[in-house]
């Protein structure tokens, strides 16, 4: 019985050796996985924060460029004189209208004095 009992005390042990080692291969593999996975996000996230740094140094390259150019109010004053140009300019055409038609009646005028005192002129 003694015989027995070692026996069995080794395929216990044999068993539970057995089973740490399959536990530990796989709790080695899942650990290989979560590292393989975990470098590729940490290389991930840096490759993003490099192309955030880039992005940033654009933008900052970009700021003073932008800080000299018009921005809306300005536009807004050139569209205001713009508009104040132009109401000048219609009362202007509305003078230069009158203008030309005085002008046509003066025309009329000196040509019936020049067509009178060509006719009464031959007498």
């Amino acid at each position: 019985m003694d015989q027995i009992n070692w026996v069995l005390v080794f395929l216990v042990c044999n068993f539970g050796l057995s089973l740490f080692n399959s536990i530990s291969n796989r709790h080695k593999v899942a650990q290989d996985d979560l590292d393989a996975h975990k470098n590729k996000i940490e290389k991930e996230v840096n490759e993003l924060w490099a192309e955030l740094n880039k992005h940033g140094r654009e933008l900052s390259g970009i700021k003073p460029v932008v800080d000299g150019k018009p921005n809306h109010d300005d536009l807004a004053k050139v569209y205001e004189e713009i508009r104040r140009v132009s109401e000048k300019l219609g009362s202007l055409s509305n003078n230069v209208s009158s203008v030309s038609g005085q002008l046509k009646g003066v025309n009329e005028l000196l040509n019936r004095m020049d067509t009178f005192w060509r006719n009464h002129s031959k007498d």
